[in-house]
């Protein structure tokens, strides 16, 4: 930018800031506003987007109000369970306020609640996904997703935000999903392998079957106990969501019971039990090559860091505590009623449970197959 283009910006500036004011003269004129001092750096910060004598660095910066909206939300009772906001969700805000001053640090800027728009989407992404070497665009997804809703509680609040973040344009594509559910052929597998030479493979292998049988979270089932048993029965409140479900007790997991007299697997954490159940399902013969995800090691800035790699793994590497409550919501769809599985699985839309679930396309033709057989054949 040469000298002339330079003034000619100042001059263009200066008019507009000259009829921002004349405006803001004649309202305050009609509305017998005392005109002072401290009222003209008002409204010269306020063309400026800065923050006035009667705002907070909240109502203008966008981490600052991130802030305080993680505050509220710690207090915000969910009018469905009557419980605070899980502490994990809390947890995750917290994160993700952490990554956006990291990025303000990272370009030396301070963010206003309206620079969250179209631009800083781009530069937001590419820096996580270039500079942080995050390349799962559902993680970067997340963050984007939350900051927009941050946006849009400061937008309620009368704050000045940018229309941007409704544009159709502000989002991150989803990424391809490779999640996987085990069949019941290798439920099978799992549960009549011999495990008696290793107590620690049969007492891993048997919690797998409780949450394959249970549709549990990993921090709901691997709590269980006896106390929660009746004669046909499970009965949980949920951890997350703090809502009771009952689930019927299936003959594998009786059978798991029996074995100990009635009493659950010795405890062990879930760190001990995606670790182990990796053996088990290794030792029972799930080494065929399937694509998924798994976190990886990568130099990032002269650090080790992991990242999730798309690849194809045998399936034994890919198996962790999220393949139980995907099993069991994926066996019984389609065969019970779908809200019956919800009900025990948690999912609050149909239209997230039916994303949640992985069934291949080729069985959705052989169930229609199966049932116009079945309707034809009584039909004659």
């Amino acid at each position: 930018m040469n000298g002339i283009d330079y003034a000619d910006d100042v001059n263009t500036k200066l008019d507009e800031l000259r009829l921002f004011l004349n405006n803001e003269l004649t309202t305050s004129r009609l509305t017998d506003t005392e005109i002072t001092q401290i009222w003209l750096k008002d409204q010269i910060n306020s063309f400026f987007n800065k923050p006035t004598s009667s705002q907070s660095d909240s109502q203008i910066y966008f981490s600052e109000f991130m802030r305080e909206y993680i505050k509220l939300q710690k207090s915000t009772i969910n009018k469905k369970t009557g419980q605070p906001r899980a502490k994990r969700t809390i947890q995750d805000y917290e994160t993700k306020l952490k990554k956006i001053k990291e990025y303000q640090k990272s370009k030396g800027i301070r963010l206003k609640l309206n620079d969250i728009n179209l631009d800083f989407l781009d530069k937001f992404t590419f820096y996580m996904n270039f500079e942080e070497s995050i390349d799962n665009w559902n993680t970067i997804k997340g963050y984007v997703e939350l900051y927009k809703q941050v946006c849009r509680a400061a937008k309620l609040k009368r704050l000045n935000v940018s229309p941007e973040i409704e544009s159709p344009d502000f989002y991150v594509p989803n990424q391809p999903t490779y999640d996987f559910a085990l069949t019941e052929q290798e439920i099978d597998l799992i549960y009549n392998h011999d495990f008696s030479e290793n107590e620690r493979l049969d007492n891993a292998r048997d919690w797998l079957i409780i949450g394959l049988w249970t549709g549990l979270r990993v921090s709901d089932f691997l709590t269980l106990t006896k106390e929660e048993i009746t004669d046909k029965f499970i009965t949980k409140t949920a951890k997350k969501t703090k809502i009771p479900v009952i689930i019927p007790i299936h003959k594998q997991l009786k059978s798991v019971l029996a074995k100990r007299n009635g009493q659950f697997p010795r405890k062990i954490s879930d760190v001990k039990f995606n670790l182990y159940i990796k053996e088990v399902c290794l030792k029972v013969g799930l080494t065929d090559l399937v694509k998924g995800a798994k976190m990886t090691p990568k130099q990032h800035k002269g650090k080790t860091i992991h990242r999730k790699e798309i690849a194809s793994y045998p399936k034994h590497e890919l198996i962790t505590s999220h393949i139980c409550r995907r099993t069991f919501a994926t066996i019984h769809y389609g065969k019970i009623d779908t809200l019956a599985i919800m009900q025990i699985t948690g999912h609050k839309t149909e239209t997230q449970f039916v994303k949640y679930i992985k069934i291949p396309s080729e069985e959705y033709a052989q169930r229609m197959m199966d049932y116009w057989h079945k309707y034809y054949d009584n039909a004659e």
